[in-house]
């Protein structure tokens, strides 16, 4: 890369079959020349060149190795220190071996005095490399397989991945099992063959080692990201990933460092830690679209041509020849049909000559390649010729692939590249702002990466239209984001901001997480926000919307910037008039709907903008279901903390209106379809019952006898959860409602729910109610009469096993602690003593005033015991086999619990 613009000599490509004297002919008529390429390597004969005198100013030297034959195995070779001329060694300031993979010594450098650069990637990967050569092999790898299918197959195919699998072992250093993890990663992104060879090598299990906490934290990183490219959309390495024990070893880097990152005191090392976790869930292109924000276009310019140019150096097999150009006659020697094997080409433009008046503008024409360069010629490279008007030369270039031209600001006319549509792949053209159109690209089918930073913004809504036929064509980059940005931002017709918002609902999709953040980074949501008003069509409301309801969805930051954006929210409730699209109206309500979850300031300003009346109209029977399922989900969001606001509109005989058989369980959305009416309808319903004053209003709306309708088996585990979840809430605390309940026959239905086929939260909601329902001495006898007891008993003992997960965990101690609650309401009753005890029920609650239970857990546990021995004398003796008496005592009164089982014998 840096060789290309190191000096302003041209570069003489030469085959290494020349003999030496055929060689100093030639460069009698190229006395200046600085760089060699010797093609076709297979051992230190083919370097006889470098011996010849005639090469006095040579200061680069680019080698590639022989292909190998086909019917044989590819020997070893050396680059022996007397394959160089004195002379030659004296000068000698770049050396470029990239993948000769047989190569095992470079003795020629013991006598370049002068030598700065030295490239070898695919070099020396066997063990007998010294570990500064593999780290450096591997890196190579890496940055040159980055996001380049082509290039990650040719690594592949020279044998790359077992060697870099064999590097992640213990016999590697810390620095190279980090850099071969990379690449294995590298080689892994968007390639399917890829990922599955290099869990066919033995590449997982070494990785999940190195998650390890003897690894270092870039290790560590490293493996994390490389395990999740390895399993990003390949079901088998998923499971051979979760077999290899990666789950515990990534849990275990989140560790306690993720609670440092919430309490907004990160340290070095928390951050760190953090990092590493957060390597399985996020790409590293998202720290480079931050850093490419704060560029300008120079700099974009630069950056983008020193990428290009690492690339190209091992795009093929042909080295680079590059001329000095300021007019066509500077490209003469393109037209020579010696170059009959040219693939790639770089031309820079000559500097300015300071005494000129101005630059004089120059073309590239057809007439300048010969039929023969033509022909081959694959990757033209024209970064910074900023005096070039147009690209006529391509039209004879059948087999192009790369096309690279940022700064290349004097081009307008993109038609030449009608001639390589059928192979053109990459087109980078950044801070080109003369094109107007992208048409001609249209027919390039196999383009997958095109670079439009810096140009025009009105072309980037074509670029939308590309994907029609480029299928293949990259999901945009931030420096795309930025130019669709910029066309919401600015008077531009309605079908161009239409077609910006559509790309940035799909880039939306298509990237979730990682777009949302690069799409607010780039500015979108004030962009978006000002497309809600009256002067945009209903189409660009629509994807407006539609965009602003995406980026919010379950992404707090982006809630607060929507919310926060002046006029957002208020706009929203505007578009829920009855007057709005259909279509409009939907994606409206969505957007409210995912800016009200879990965010209380959001919640204030849509009360405050009045959207509760018509989040309640849009409850009414004259809506789709799918509208008034997202208008209750709405709801219920708001319900925590404006329940009162709620009722005064009149939510709660709508909600309750819902609960009934006219609506399904359907979860889809959709004209027609239910969209879990009723089970947000009764989860609006429970969040309001948050507020004593409700639970009456609800109980008098009607609301108990359809919930308990709503627990029977024909409703879906959801609907059943919110149901109990409602009637656990109206009764807490609330006698008039739980003798209601059991009126309504709720109690049969609950104990049903009490069995091994219902979902824990089911479970848990279902043990509340029934505790709360066994305060009643009358509903004590007919839960148990129900044949709640049993299940009760059996649910005590649900305490997790060592390695199940937290929250899983927490879900059955719950159980168990509300079982132990439930049953030391029913121990009131004398018979119930007597059924709970012959159910096997002292053994668990002993067991559940043990180390490993919460405080709240033993206190109901010890008062259930407590119940179960007074006045019974049986209970007492059980309870006086089952633990030391002194024991329990001691700690029922540690509890709070005054007495205990007073009558128990010693």
């Amino acid at each position: 890369m840096r060789r290309q613009v190191d000096g302003s000599i041209a570069v003489v490509a030469s085959p290494a079959c020349f003999s030496p004297d055929a060689l100093s002919a030639a460069l009698l008529l190229w006395p200046r020349v600085t760089h060699l390429t010797l093609l076709a390597v297979s051992d230190a004969t083919d370097l006889a060149p470098l011996a010849t005198a005639a090469l006095a100013r040579l200061t680069s030297l680019t080698v590639r190795q022989a292909p190998r034959a086909a019917a044989g195995v590819a020997r070893p070779w050396d680059m022996p220190a007397t394959a160089l001329s004195s002379r030659v060694a004296a000068t000698l300031r770049v050396i470029d071996l990239g993948g000769c993979i047989n190569l095992r010594s470079i003795e020629l450098v013991r006598s370049c005095a002068q030598l700065r650069c030295l490239w070898m990637p695919g070099c020396l990967l066997g063990p007998d490399s010294t570990a500064g050569v593999q780290y450096t092999a591997a890196g190579a790898l890496y940055n040159l397989a980055y996001k380049h299918a082509q290039i990650q197959g040719v690594i592949t195919a020279a044998g790359a991945i077992p060697a870099l699998v064999r590097l992640l072992g213990p016999d590697s250093t810390a620095d190279v099992k980090e850099t071969a993890a990379h690449a294995l990663g590298s080689l892994a992104g968007g390639h399917a063959g890829n990922q599955a060879a290099i869990t066919a090598a033995g590449a997982i299990p070494a990785l999940v080692r190195l998650l390890g906490p003897e690894s270092t934290a870039g290790t560590q990183t490293a493996a994390a990201r490389t395990l999740r490219i390895l399993a990003c959309d390949h079901a088998h390495n998923k499971a051979t990933i979760s077999a290899a024990g990666s789950i515990p070893a990534l849990m275990q880097l989140m560790g306690p460092d993720m609670q440092t990152l919430q309490d907004n005191s990160l340290t070095a090392e928390a951050a760190a830690a953090t990092e590493k976790a957060h390597a399985v869930l996020f790409s590293p292109d998202l720290w480079l679209q931050q850093l490419w924000r704060w560029l300008d276009r120079d700099s974009k310019a630069a950056l983008r041509g020193a990428s290009v140019a690492m690339r190209r150096q091992v795009d093929g097999s042909i080295e680079v020849v590059a001329s000095p150009a300021c007019d066509p006659a500077d490209l003469a020697p393109l037209a020579t049909a010696a170059l009959a094997r040219l693939a790639s080409l770089t031309v820079r433009e000559a500097p300015r000559d300071d005494d000129a008046d101005e630059a004089r503008p120059w073309d590239m024409l057809v007439t300048a390649l010969s039929s023969s360069v033509a022909a081959t010629l694959q990757v033209i490279d024209l970064s910074g010729c900023i005096n070039l008007h147009s690209i006529e030369l391509v039209r004879s270039c059948a087999k192009l692939r790369c096309l690279w031209m940022p700064g290349c600001v004097s081009v307008s006319d993109l038609s030449p590249l009608g001639a390589c549509s059928e192979t053109l792949e990459e087109l980078w053209m950044a801070g080109d702002d003369e094109v107007r159109s992208l048409a001609p690209l249209a027919a390039c089918t196999k383009l997958r990466k095109l670079d439009l930073s810096g140009c025009l913004p009105e072309i980037y809504a074509q670029v939308e239209g590309l994907r029609a036929t480029c299928t293949q064509l990259a999901v945009p980059s931030s420096v795309e984001l930025e130019g669709l940005v910029h066309e919401l931002q600015h008077s531009f017709p309605p079908d161009i901001q239409e077609g910006a918002v559509r790309a940035v609902v799909r880039i939306t999709l298509e990237g979730h997480l990682e777009a949302q953040d690069a799409i607010a980074a780039a500015g979108a949501i004030p962009a978006l926000v000002q497309l809600l008003g009256p002067d945009s069509t209903a189409g660009v409301q629509a994807s407006a919307t539609l965009a602003l309801c995406l980026l919010a969805t379950d992404h707090a930051q982006n809630q607060a910037a929507i919310g926060s954006a002046a006029g957002a929210i208020p706009a929203l409730v505007k578009l829920l008039a009855p007057n709005m699209p259909a279509e409009v109206r939907r994606h409206a309500l969505l957007a409210l709907c995912n800016l009200a979850a879990n965010h209380a300031q959001n919640q204030a300003v849509m009360a405050a903008a009045g959207a509760i009346p018509i989040l309640v109209q849009l409850l009414g029977p004259e809506s789709l279901s799918d509208v008034q399922a997202i208008a209750a989900r709405t709801l219920g969001s708001l319900a925590f903390n404006h329940a009162q606001n709620l009722a005064a509109a009149g939510a709660v005989p709508a909600l309750v209106q819902l609960l009934g058989p006219g609506s399904s369980a359907d979860v889809q959305l959709g004209p027609g379809s239910s969209a879990g009416v009723q089970e947000n309808a009764a989860g609006a319903l429970m969040n309001l019952a948050l507020d004593a004053g409700l639970k009456v209003t609800i109980a008098a709306a009607g609301a108990i006898p359809p919930l308990v309708q709503l627990l029977g088996s024909g409703s879906p585990p959801g609907v059943q959860e919110a149901a109990t979840g409602v009637l656990m809430t109206l009764m807490t605390q609330n006698t008039v409602n739980q003798v209601a309940m059991a009126a309504a026959g709720a109690i049969p239905s609950l104990v049903r729910l009490l069995g091994a086929g219902s979902p824990a939260g089911v479970q848990e909601w279902t043990l509340v109610a029934l505790s709360c329902l066994a305060e009643n001495a009358d509903n004590q006898v007919t839960i148990a009469a129900a044949g709640a007891i049993p299940p009760l008993v059996q649910l005590l003992g649900s305490g997790p096993p060592a390695d199940m997960q937290d929250n899983t965990a927490a879900a059955l101690l719950n159980l168990a602690a509300n079982s132990a609650r439930t049953l030391m309401n029913l121990a009131a009753n004398a018979g119930n003593k007597v059924t709970i005890a012959a159910a096997g029920a002292i053994p668990p609650l002993m067991q559940l005033l043990g180390p490993g239970s919460q405080d709240q857990t033993k206190t109901f546990a010890s008062w259930a015991l407590k119940s179960l021995a007074e006045s019974n004398v049986d209970n007492q003796v059980a309870i006086a086999a089952a633990a030391d008496s002194a024991d329990l005592l001691q700690e029922m009164r540690r509890l709070g619990i005054d007495g205990g089982p007073s009558d128990m014998p010693a």
